[in-house]
């Protein structure tokens, strides 16, 4: 340091301030800080319509955009209009476009007014007399109470148009053990699956444990027997015990094309326990032994959502989930063969479904799971099947495989409605889920707490109608399209606290007709 006295000219410091030689403090000028002019702000704003219409271009839609469409979509008999409403879905084929047209009246299996009862998580199987199989869980004070159970409503198809179902039964209780009772436990979430080669139905189901209830619990099955007409003792393939921690599941069984893998998806929820030995994850139950044995696999999870109430779907060669856009390879349809690949998508409470892949039918996973941009999702169950291929037009590779999804289109809605799930639609991908198209509309219809939701699609057989038969591979027309058949089985209620005014609670089927290009 200088001192005072010095006789340097440099100005010396103190610890507080400058001074200069002379024993006068330095004042420091300091630089004014300029305001933004108008061309920086120009370009904020320019930059913000970039991003604007970057997300526009990814079908990132918020709900408000989603709402401003009722005025104009008309969903009873689409081609789509790829030009408007769906410009962030690539065109399907240069020469034919999917098409879908719903059959008849939709039909109630089980309804009633708020408060009578509730009935919910529908799901559907053909039998191997051809008889359709319906069952939910159900209870007369609402989901989760002590005497939830499974029921059953069984159908016949008597007309083209039209599957009569007779009165809602009780499942099977096997002494107070089984499904149609709640003695050993509150019962959850029914899994109808009928074996194509033995013609056996198996129901899976979860129910409570005492050490921790709902949702969820043990993984349960019941067989019957085709001949017989009888129903098995229920046994346990996946345990609460293992982890300490519910197992649910939600979605239909997917079977391989060579018949030799059953893939079941379920996920790990935490109940009202403390006990949780693992985290909360979604998996898949594997079977080599059409049902006899099962195996967990897979303990996915993302930090910020669930991944739960998946649906999973085998696809053909060439499949990637690239960057979330959901999979697929431009020349898929022309090589459809098996390469041990399937996807999982799921119900998230991120806006969006979420997929990942596996290259070894669910044995291991990637390393993470994306989100799907083109497919909305308001926190609620989504279901897939594959339809196709026939190869029975088109010799390269045997036609084209489709994956048909149902679900809510759309995300979480601003209020009112905001506990409301509507728009709920059927939505086709020809190129393994790489793009999606919106074929048609199961329900559109809006109203605060009111909820269309929880679908499950299953292909329908044959049925004879106009001097000929019906189940898309049995019939090709001179444009090469194939004609399939199925069913959609799904839940309306309305949210307690809302006005019920007018709105019936229930279990609903409805029959759609879907020509696929191949």
């Amino acid at each position: 340091m200088v001192s005072k006295g010095g006789s340097t000219s440099l100005p010396y410091y103190t610890g507080k301030r400058y001074y200069n030689a002379d024993g006068t403090s330095v004042i420091l000028s300091r630089k004014r800080k300029q305001k933004p002019g108008i061309g920086t702000w120009c370009l904020a704003i320019a930059l913000g319509f970039v991003i604007l219409l970057v997300l526009k271009a990814n079908g990132d839609d918020d709900a408000k955009t989603i709402l401003r469409r009722d005025d104009s979509d008309v969903w009873v008999e689409i081609h789509p209009d790829l030009s408007e409403k769906n410009t962030m879905h690539r065109e399907l084929h240069k020469r034919f476009h999917p098409h879908a047209e719903i059959r008849g009246k939709k039909q109630w299996i089980v309804s009633g007014k708020h408060g009578d009862g509730y009935a919910h998580m529908a799901m559907a199987t053909v039998m191997a007399n051809g008889t359709v199989l319906v069952a939910f869980q159900t209870s007369k004070e609402g989901e989760g109470k002590p005497d939830q159970h499974i029921a059953f409503a069984y159908g016949e198809r008597k007309s083209e148009d039209k599957i009569s179902f007779g009165k809602v039964v009780r499942a099977p209780t096997a002494g107070g053990g089984g499904p149609g009772s709640s003695e050993l436990g509150v019962v959850w979430s029914p899994v109808l699956h009928t074996c194509a080669e033995t013609g056996k139905t198996f129901l899976f189901y979860s129910q409570s444990t005492k050490n921790c209830r709902a949702p969820g619990g043990d993984v349960k099955v019941i067989e019957l027997d085709p001949e017989t007409q009888k129903w098995s003792a229920p046994e346990t393939i996946l345990p609460y015990s293992k982890g300490n921690i519910n197992k649910v599941i939600a979605n239909t069984v997917t079977v391989t094309r060579d018949q030799k893998t059953w893939i079941l998806p379920f996920w790990r929820e935490r109940g009202r326990c403390d006990n949780t030995e693992v985290s909360p994850s979604a998996g898949v139950l594997i079977s080599k032994d059409k049902g006899k044995t099962w195996k967990a696999q897979g303990s996915i999870t993302l930090p910020n959502t669930w991944l739960i109430e998946q649906s999973v779907v085998e696809l053909t060669s060439k499949a990637t989930n690239n960057g979330g856009g959901g999979g697929g390879d431009e020349n898929d349809h022309n090589n459809n063969i098996s390469v041990n690949r399937i996807a999982m998508f799921c119900r998230t409470a991120a806006g969006h479904v979420f997929r990942i892949d596996s290259n070894d039918l669910g044995a291991t996973w990637e390393h993470k799971a994306k989100p799907v941009l083109a497919l909305p999702n308001p926190n609620a169950k989504l279901t897939m099947k594959t339809f196709g291929p026939s190869g029975r037009y088109r010799a390269d590779g045997g036609g084209k495989n489709w994956i048909v999804a149902v679900m809510n289109d759309h995300k979480e809605l601003p209020q009112p409605y905001r506990r409301s799930r509507s728009k709920l639609r059927l939505i086709v991908s020809h190129d393994n889920g790489k793009s999606w198209t919106r074929l048609a509309s199961i329900e559109e219809g809006i109203k605060p707490g009111l909820r269309h939701h929880y679908p499950t699609l299953i292909p329908l057989p044959k049925f004879t109608y106009s001097g000929r038969e019906s189940r898309g591979q049995d019939i090709v027309d001179e444009e090469g399209e194939i004609e399939y058949e199925a069913l959609i089985v799904y839940s309306t209620f309305i949210m307690k606290g809302f006005d019920s005014k007018g709105v019936t609670e229930g279990i609903r089927a409805t029959l759609v007709r879907m020509r696929l290009p191949d």
